[in-house]
């Protein structure tokens, strides 16, 4: 998974959440969901 952030000018606060919230909710959520897609491609 790739993602970039926006180099647009934010504070250091604003930054550390985004990649918080890209670790603990967006990247669990991809995981999951190329798990479940190999799945259903495995057993089709």
């Amino acid at each position: 998974m790739l993602i970039k952030l926006s180099a647009a000018p934010s504070d250091h606060e604003a930054t550390l959440q985004s990649i918080r919230l890209l670790g603990e909710e967006v990247a669990p959520r991809v995981r999951a969901e190329v798990a479940r897609r190999e799945a259903a491609a495995a057993s089709a």
